[in-house]
């Protein structure tokens, strides 16, 4: 009997094969590290993106102050800012109640009036108070029917529930109201001239979803409820193009004041920064509205209350060079005119005249403003708790294809040295069924077993 010098049942490769398992194997484990690498760098873009997020659409904004009033003339707050062609309008809310009327200031926008006159860019330019405006917590000016609208937050006359107030711009005074919604209070409002279309927020009653209206005040879509992180509340917002700019009330809180970006297609803040007023000197601090006021910047209305409760608001210019503005739609007075014609002629239904029409003059209150000389710059930080996603998400995508492209050359490599070992196990192979049938000594019977069982070839050992 011929000795083959191993027992058929020793489980010991040969050193062939044993060279063949490792390449085998080492793929396995080159793939398992390269998924080990793989979690890593997602996990660190993951961090990275929640302590920082650079790139952002609110990222390295400039803030400067334009003007402030010296005081008010009430102990009320100004909760809302809009601008016109003209003028940058302002409610100051004085109380809560029906029984109080509220202020409604204009501001001159420009170096001159719609006359062309010379005059001191944001000056007054008229105060009244005559009427009761609600919270007066948002309001936009749409140029094709030369109205402002006002959202009012709250209803002390329960009527006025769901109710938008119509604002004259040239009087200040009320045209009419319309009825949106009838189970909750409309929190903010603004108007988007290229699509013809309003947007509002509604109250916490409807968990302060952000709606789209028609020209006709119409919901055409309802986007849902939208979280208040990090505040209990909003303030007015401003919509440009895909995003809404908004204040989140964290009045009492301790924790500041922030802005956020809220995206209409994605449904989620997409980006949010932290502010800064200590210049102001003021302990608290509430930035109250936001608007549009001119083709690369918006104006901010902050309020400053001191420890005597002494108030005061602050305008600031912001520009945010990461955020994509488009131009003003341009347009001639007469177009105004018939746009304003053809909306009131459709829809007379939709506008609610007040039953007793302004007789008598409208009383004024004087505000005395100071321009802001030296612009004042802020840098607004990036709170450490919100991500951005966009980058977090490209960043991960990056990751996983260059994990992803290591891999499949790595198996390619492995591939193509497998082929060329099952070519010279074939050729072991005939080589050892040669030598049996000539019964040299030379064949190797643990070697034809081996590479045999290692790809699948077991059938040929009987042959």
């Amino acid at each position: 009997m011929r000795s083959f010098g191993k027992k058929k049942n020793e489980k010991k490769n040969s050193p062939a094969c044993t060279a063949v398992l490792r390449k085998r194997g080492g793929f396995f484990r080159a793939g398992r590290f390269a998924a080990a690498v793989l979690v890593v760098m997602l996990l660190v873009t993951l961090f990275a993106g929640e302590a920082k997020a650079d790139g952002g659409l609110l990222e390295g904004s400039v803030w400067e102050v334009l003007f402030q009033t010296d005081a008010y003339p009430t102990k009320g707050l100004i909760q809302s800012v809009c601008v016109t062609d003209d003028y940058i309008v302002t409610i100051e809310n004085t109380a809560d109640s029906a029984d109080y009327v509220d202020i409604v200031t204009a501001y001159y926008k420009n170096d001159h009036d719609r006359n062309g006159n010379p005059v001191e860019q944001y000056s007054v330019a008229n105060t009244v108070a005559a009427e009761e405006w609600e919270h007066g917590n948002g309001m936009c000016y749409n140029p094709n029917t030369n109205e402002i609208y006002v959202s009012l937050y709250t209803n002390t006359i329960p009527e006025n529930i769901g109710t938008i107030y119509v604002m004259d711009p040239d009087t200040l005074t009320r045209k009419g109201s319309i009825k949106v919604l009838d189970d909750c209070n409309i929190l903010a409002i603004d108007y988007n001239p290229r699509e013809d279309v309003y947007y509002i927020q509604t109250s916490g009653e409807r968990g302060y979803s952000v709606m789209i209206l028609d020209s006709n005040f119409q919901v055409l879509q309802d986007l849902g409820p939208e979280s208040t992180d990090p505040g209990y509340n909003f303030q007015d917002f401003c919509v440009e193009g895909d995003i809404i700019l908004q204040f989140p009330l964290t009045l009492g809180l301790g924790i500041g004041e922030f802005m956020t970006a809220f995206s209409l297609s994605q449904n989620t803040v997409v980006d949010m920064i932290q502010l800064h007023f200590d210049e102001l000197g003021e302990p608290y601090l509430e930035p109250e509205s936001v608007a549009r006021l001119d083709d690369s910047s918006f104006i901010v209305a902050v309020n400053a209350t001191a420890e005597d409760n002494t108030r005061r608001c602050v305008f600031y210019r912001a520009a945010f060079p990461n955020l994509p503005m488009t131009a003003a739609a341009e347009e001639t007075a007469e177009e105004s005119v018939q746009a304003e014609t053809a909306v009131q002629s459709e829809s007379p239904a939709a506008l609610n005249t007040p039953e007793n029409s302004l007789t008598e003059q409208s009383e004024s209150a004087e505000v005395s403003v100071t321009k802001g000389s030296t612009p004042l710059t802020i840098t607004p930080e990036k709170p450490e708790k919100r991500s951005h996603r966009t980058v977090a998400v490209l960043l991960i995508i990056l990751a996983a294809a260059a994990a992803g492209m290591a891999l499949y050359l790595r198996y390619v490599r492995a591939e193509r040295a497998r082929r060329q070992e099952r070519i010279r196990a074939r050729r072991r192979i005939a080589m050892a069924k040669q030598s049996r049938e000539n019964d040299e000594d030379e064949f190797d019977e643990m070697l034809y077993r081996d590479f045999a069982n290692l790809y699948d070839l077991e059938s040929r050992i009987e042959e």
